[in-house]
């Protein structure tokens, strides 16, 4: 008799395992539907349906092969294995840039997130993954320690021209880096005429946080400051904390008045 840990090896032992689920749970199947369709030998094919078979997860009528409700039971949970064992393997890479010590965050509340990492022939690509998301955001908000010009691009048009909400909290450098670069400063005092424009400032902050609409963008950067990763979620709980913790900054922090602004 098979044990839980034998069948867990049965299904990890052998991509093509899964693969001959998939196919099955999607609609049924006859052998030579399998053969022409999978990469797999006829052996090793048969060999798939007999254990397969034996351990109740599909079965046999006529000549077309099916799971049964218990094998798409087990479909289910070992995609689901899967898929956060995939995002595990993105996310392994970039968590010791992400301050979970400093914030109240769950790590498996990343299990359907996005991971976009900078590569050797586009080292910008987080960058670019965060001007993408604010671009047609009507409610914006952004916690950040760091700042590019470009930003102000972004989302410049849609704030002059009433048609986003936009909230901002930022270190106090970032502010001088604003307020003493001439393209910068233009740009910032044009937004402060906006309407639905807030700034802050205050110390601490933890790594740059966008909340666009219904979306979370965390972006993490290194000790130099160099973009490192983006994680994107539109995960509910994600966003109940992104906006708890941008709210937790906003009562620390000092608002920045549009006469300071314009000045």
């Amino acid at each position: 008799m098979t044990t839980p840990l034998d069948d867990i090896a049965f299904l990890a032992n052998s991509e093509n395992r899964v693969t001959v689920l998939d196919a099955l749970a999607t609609t049924p199947r006859t052998r030579q539907d399998l053969l022409e369709e999978l990469d797999v030998s006829r052996v090793t094919l048969a060999r798939i349906l007999r254990d397969c078979k034996a351990r109740h997860w599909v079965e046999q009528k006529d000549e077309a092969y099916t799971v049964t409700p218990l094998g798409e039971w087990i479909y289910d949970e070992i995609t689901d294995v899967l898929d956060v064992l995939e995002t595990e393997h993105q996310l392994r890479e970039v968590l010791p840039w992400f301050p979970i010590d400093d914030v109240d965050f769950e790590i498996e509340w990343l299990r359907d997130a996005e991971v976009v990492r900078p590569t050797e022939s586009d080292p910008t690509t987080p960058i670019r993954r965060a001007a993408v998301q604010l671009r047609g955001g009507t409610s914006v908000r952004v916690l950040t320690m760091q700042v590019v010009a470009s930003f102000f691009d972004i989302v410049g048009e849609p704030l002059v021209q009433g048609e986003m909400a936009f909230e901002a909290v930022a270190t106090p450098r970032v502010y001088e880096t604003i307020t003493n670069d001439s393209r910068m400063a233009v740009a910032f005092r044009e937004l402060a005429n906006a309407e639905d424009v807030t700034f802050f400032v205050t110390d601490d902050v933890p790594f740059v946080l966008h909340v666009v609409d219904d979306s979370v963008l965390i972006g993490l950067v290194d000790d130099d400051g160099t973009p490192r990763a983006a994680i994107e979620s539109a995960d509910e709980t994600i966003h109940a904390w992104a906006i708890d913790l941008f709210e937790t900054y906003v009562r620390r922090a000092e608002p920045v008045t549009r006469e300071a602004i314009t000045a």
